[in-house]
């Protein structure tokens, strides 16, 4: 029975996957946003110049993840480094407590343009993390 109480989304859980497989220990996405480039446009003869939205602009996401041994994102940097154009689809799923799907981002043409690993520091016991960064041609939202 509804309550009518709203459940937000919290921030702290998602799903990251490429072409499908999903990427584990993922902690942060960060950068999603998109933005329109405006074109001027004149109508006729008049001396009134007008604006429309024009193409969508691209953009670039930065993902850290604990270093680990699924190999799906060295792979794809590989092909990349010997000359392939291979783009991808990324999949930021958002979950709610329960873990039930409460909606999709989906990115696409993604290619990987840098990649970091993170201080290695023999006084810590934290994991190695690594950074890629991701740019992004097109995102869409698919709610659930």
């Amino acid at each position: 029975m509804p309550t009518g109480r709203v459940e937000f989304l919290h921030v702290n859980q998602f799903t990251f996957s490429i072409d499908g497989v999903t990427e584990n220990h993922v902690h942060k996405i960060d950068g999603l946003h998109q933005s329109v480039e405006v074109a001027e446009y004149r109508y006729g003869d008049r001396f009134e110049r007008g604006l429309q939205a024009a193409r969508l602009g691209p953009f670039d996401v930065t993902v850290t993840k604990d270093v680990s041994v699924t190999d799906e994102i060295y792979k794809w940097r590989d092909r990349i480094k010997k000359g392939f154009n291979e783009r991808k689809t990324i999949s930021i799923g958002l979950v709610d407590r329960s873990g039930k799907s409460m909606g999709e981002y989906q990115l696409y043409n993604c290619l990987p343009t840098s990649w970091s690993l993170g201080a290695l520091n023999a006084g810590t016991s934290g994991h190695a993390t690594e950074t890629v960064i991701i740019n992004v041609e097109k995102l869409i939202y698919k709610p659930a």
